[in-house]
């Protein structure tokens, strides 16, 4: 499964890649510039429900850290 995120900065989306694997325990990869490869051998809609609202809240999070940098 790819998912696109639409102009990311290349930090965010390193802290974002690190958020889902540490915080949510969700491996990804990278195939192209702003795009998430997520990676399971089986999908289901539950999988896919839940994939959702662990990317939101990660985002979320990157999302806040950015902003509170850039206050500096």
């Amino acid at each position: 499964m790819y998912i696109k995120i639409d102009d990311p900065g290349t930090e965010e989306l390193k802290d974002l890649k690190k958020n889902l694997l540490w915080n949510q325990k969700i491996f990804t990869g990278e195939s192209k510039p702003n795009v998430i490869r997520y990676y399971l051998p089986r999908f289901e809609e539950r999988d896919a429900e839940q994939l959702l609202i662990s990317i939101k809240e990660e985002i979320e999070k990157v999302t806040e850290m950015a902003k509170a940098k850039a206050k500096g």
